[in-house]
C-alpha cells in the first residue's frame, strides 16, 4: 500500500491511498505467531466485531488484520500519530515504526536464529537484504569471545 499524488487537468493534485502489490514474491508470505500474541489477537478479533455491530452497514468488511475504525485500511499519518502516543504512554523515546522490523531482526539474531530463517521471516528475497541488521553480531561476538577469555584466565 502507499499513499500517491493524484493530479488534475488543472495541475491541483490531492493524495490517494492505493492498494499495490508487495514488491518481491517473498514479501508475501505467512509469519508464525508467538502463542502469546494469540490471546492478544483474540482481543482485537473482538474490537472489530463490536465495530462492525455499531456501524454496521457503514463497516467496510474486510480482511485487514488491524483495520481502521470503520474497517478501512488505517491512514499511515493517523498510525504514526497513535505509534507516538504510544511511546510516550510507555515513556520511551521515539522510534520509526520500521524501527520494529529492526527490534525484531536483532532479538532473532541475539537468540540465536540463523539468517536464512530471519531472512525468510522479514521477506526478503535475499540474504543479502538482511545483513543490514546483523549489525548487532558484533557485539554479541565480542561478548561471547569472553566466555572464551575466562575459560583460559
Amino acid at each position: 500500500m502507499r499513499t500517491s499524488k493524484i493530479f488534475d487537468r488543472d495541475g491541483n493534485y490531492h493524495y490517494e491511498l492505493k492498494v499495490t502489490k508487495p514488491k518481491t514474491k517473498a514479501s508475501r508470505r505467512e509469519v508464525p505467531l508467538p502463542a502469546a500474541l494469540k490471546p492478544e489477537l483474540k482481543k482485537l478479533e473482538i474490537l472489530v466485531a463490536e465495530e462492525k455491530l455499531k456501524l454496521g452497514e457503514a463497516y467496510t468488511n474486510n480482511t485487514l488484520l488491524f483495520p481502521s475504525q470503520t474497517g478501512t485500511y488505517i491512514d499511515a499519518k493517523n498510525l504514526q500519530r497513535s505509534w507516538k502516543r504510544a511511546l510516550e504512554k510507555a515513556n520511551l523515546p521515539y522510534r520509526k515504526f520500521h524501527a520494529l522490523r529492526h527490534t525484531y531482526a536483532t532479538t532473532l539474531f541475539e537468540k540465536g536464529v540463523n539468517i536464512v530463517t530471519v531472512s525468510k521471516l522479514l521477506g526478503h528475497s535475499t540474504i543479502k537484504t538482511t545483513e543490514i541488521y546483523t549489525h548487532v553480531l558484533e557485539d554479541v561476538k565480542k561478548e561471547e569471545v569472553q566466555v572464551l577469555n575466562e575459560f583460559f584466565a
